[in-house]
């Protein structure tokens, strides 16, 4: 709203005291007063005025064009100069003027962001359009006086300095010929509640209640609008919140009553539930109820499988009906999963698709607890292979309602099986390449580990060899392990060897040869010629004899052997020799006592022919052991003549009282470093004496490591039962050639 208000550009002049003494000696103050139309900006009033006043001035106007009239007031026909005369007392004025022309009126027109103040909000921008840069803004206060706000296009308040249900707030704006525009927003309390009625005829009646501001609004019963319709079933308080955009808040309030304090009321005892439960619903106020399933008592039970609205009439006390109707919420019960399991031997997983909100727990029927691993996934261990598992997996939502699901698992059956690749029959040929084993396991969940046994079998390299096992039917096991389960399998080899140049031995006599070799079981027959030109005869299968040989003689024999697979034909050459004609043994010297005997036996030979040479002191020279009762040491020569044709020859020394050459010589060498043995017949009691005067009491000289210290004279005392003595004195030498040795 626009008010133009004309403002008098000068004051009357107020009534003098001397206004009734006329001033004969002063001219008259003659002015102009020049009203304009502020609201079109067009032609006015011209007023004249005298000071003093004078009620029997004379007024004299001229103007444009010719213009004049004698009148105190008059409207202003034409743009122009005015001029005014005022004569009283027969004294003029001095001139008046003013110049008067069409101008704009003033305008000014204000604005606020919102018509609703917060009290709390820190700056309230006002803010006006005009065409004059004259600009003043006021508040106006219920007591009609105004408190001046500030000046300008934009001006802000402080919502603390507000504080009224309505608040006026004025601009005004000056323009020519002091000309004033006005204009008033009008600004509301944010958060003023109003009720339609504050008092109702009837619990359950209807109402509205609004509240001032603009932005979000939060009723206590839950609604968010400006205007709230309800209903009140009993005295209340309506209590609301307003924000507005800048986040300023306000509260406002509203009792609401009902006529003679009569109410009813209509709770559910839970409000909400999860289906299947039971709710109490339970009715007050009322002098008698009808529910809709006729029931006439004031609470009832029911059990809900899903949301529903159930329906009553409340006849109260003071006759008001009231029908009543409450939503009763029956959540749905979430949704058990469908559940999977992994199942290995000795362990279950149990999986199913978590839902994010869902709470998931999980009772364990048959089998030992498990170990969550994720809001998804749960694992049972400690189980045996094929054992069953049973859960009971409980789903919770975020309002308490629950299912359940039973699951059933069973552990992995121990289903391995083992598959061996044959091996084909082997014929044990020299060097024989080993043989790869292989088997394939089936059934199989974990990495496992197999492995071989058996003769020949390598489980490293998981390889046979038939040079190891050697001939014959072997058993090769494969074992497999995988966790708790295992699995074997046997496999069979058979080896067969082939006849070959060892496997024919040979006894020999100096005149004759008999090969033999074993039967193997490949072979059926033996094909047998002698390459060297004699003749022989089979004595069975395996057996061949060959005679009329000379001492040492060669006998080649090839044998071929007719056999199955995987040998087939073998052919085999072997050479025997007749048995040379054996060597004497070494003769044994002897100790004797003059005047004592002792016996010759070199060795006996059934058949053979003996020659003992020289015959002195022998009881005789053609037997087989003789006695010999020589005076002086002697050595006797032998010749044994064996009935193949065979001569052996030796020697035997019979030593009488003494330690001849042939038994001790002189001088006996050692080799320095290495051991020192030097024997003599083990006949009597012996006594070494070394250089250093040392003894050794053995048949034998003996140094583990003879010494260069160790050489130089020694003494050998021999002693025989018979009380006869024997002495010598020899040296022994120690040779520290490198190049020393036996």
């Amino acid at each position: 709203m626009r008010i133009i208000i004309p403002m008098l550009c000068g004051l009357l002049a107020a009534s003098s005291a001397y206004a009734d003494a006329p001033d004969t000696l002063t001219p008259p103050n003659g002015n102009i007063i020049y009203s304009p139309n502020c609201t079109t900006g067009g032609l006015g009033t011209l007023f004249g005025i005298v000071i003093p006043q004078n009620p029997s001035a004379a007024y004299q106007w001229m103007g444009p064009n010719g213009f004049s009239t004698g009148q105190q007031s008059f409207t202003v026909p034409d743009t122009g100069w005015y001029y005014l005369i005022v004569t009283a007392n027969n004294c003029p004025s001095f001139p008046d003027s003013v110049h008067v022309q069409y101008f704009n009126p003033p305008m000014v027109e204000a604005y606020t962001s919102s018509p609703f103040y917060c009290p709390a909000e820190d700056s309230i921008r006002l803010s006006a359009t005009s065409n004059s840069p004259l600009i003043f803004w006021r508040r106006l206060l219920p007591n009609g006086n105004y408190s001046y706000i500030g000046s300008g296009a934009e001006a802000y308040i402080s919502g603390n300095l507000l504080g009224n249900v309505m608040e006026r707030i004025l601009v005004s704006t000056n323009g020519a010929y002091g000309c004033e525009a006005l204009d008033t927003v009008t600004l509301m309390r944010q958060g003023i509640v109003t009720p339609s009625t504050p008092v109702l005829d009837c619990p359950g009646d209807s109402l509205s209640l609004s509240v001032t501001g603009d932005g979000a609004f939060s009723w206590n019963t839950g609604d968010t609008t400006a205007v709230l319709h309800t209903i009140a079933d009993s005295a209340s308080l309506f209590a609301v919140t307003v924000t507005d955009a800048n986040g300023c808040t306000t509260m406002g309030s509203q009792a609401v009553y009902i006529q003679n304090g009569a109410y009813v009321s209509l709770r559910a005892f839970p409000q909400a539930i999860c289906a299947g439960d039971t709710v109490l619903l339970q009715a007050a106020g009322g002098s008698a109820y009808l529910w809709e399933n006729d029931d006439t008592t004031g609470s009832i039970s029911l059990a809900l499988l899903h949301s529903d609205t159930i329906g009553l009439t409340i006849t109260t006390p003071e006759g008001c009906i009231v029908d009543k109707t409450i939503t009763l919420v029956a959540h749905p019960l979430p949704v058990a999963p469908s559940v999977s399991c992994d199942a290995l031997y000795e362990s279950l997983t149990y999986h199913w698709i978590a839902v994010p909100g869902l709470a998931y727990a999980a009772e364990f029927l048959s089998g030992p607890e498990g170990q969550w691993l994720s809001d998804s996934s749960l694992l049972a261990s400690g189980l045996m292979p094929g054992q069953e598992s049973v859960i009971i997996l409980q789903v919770t939502d975020s309002l308490g309602c629950r299912s359940s699901v039973e699951a059933r698992c069973q552990t992995a059956k121990c289903m391995l099986e083992a598959n061996l690749e044959p091996i084909g029959p082997i014929c044990l040929e020299p060097n024989a390449p080993s043989i790869s084993l292989s088997a394939t396991v089936s059934g199989s969940l974990l990495p496992g580990q197999g492995y071989w046994t058996g003769t020949g079998a390598d489980s490293t390299l998981a390889t046979f060899s038939p040079a190891i096992a050697g001939a014959g039917s072997h058993q090769l096991i494969y074992r497999y392990i995988e966790g708790p389960c295992q699995v074997a399998d046997t496999l069979e080899a058979h080896i067969d060897m082939p006849l070959s140049e060892a496997l024919i031995q040979c006894d020999s006599t100096p005149n004759s040869v008999i090969f033999n070799w074993p039967q193997l079981p490949q072979d059926s027959l033996y094909e047998l010629s002698i390459q060297s030109g004699q003749t022989g005869q089979a004595l069975s299968d395996t057996t061949f004899l060959v005679v009329g040989l000379m001492p040492g003689e060669a006998v080649i024999l090839q044998a071929i052997a007719h056999g199955a697979a995987p040998c087939g034909l073998v052919s085999v050459v072997k050479e025997c020799r007749a048995e040379n004609c054996r060597t004497a043994s070494p003769p044994t010297s002897r100790l004797i006592c003059p005047g004592k005997s002792v016996e010759l036996a070199p060795v006996y030979l059934e058949g053979a022919v003996y020659q003992w040479s020289p015959a002195t002191g022998l009881s005789c020279s053609d037997c087989v052991a003789p006695i010999a009762s020589p005076d002086t040491t002697t050595v006797y020569e032998f010749t044994i003549t064996e009935a193949n044709g065979c001569i052996r020859t030796g020697s035997m020394t019979v030593a009488v009282g003494e330690l001849p050459d042939q038994l001790l010589p002189d001088t006996l060498w050692a080799c320095a470093g290495q051991p020192f043995y030097f024997c003599l017949p083990d006949e009597g009691y012996y006594r070494w004496r070394t250089p250093q005067g040392q003894y050794q009491f053995l048949s034998c000289l003996y140094f583990s490591q003879a010494l260069p210290s160790d050489a130089g004279h020694y003494w050998a005392d021999v002693r025989l039962p018979g009380l006869c003595r024997f002495e010598k004195e020899f040296v022994l030498a120690i040779d520290e050639s490198p190049d020393c040795g036996p």
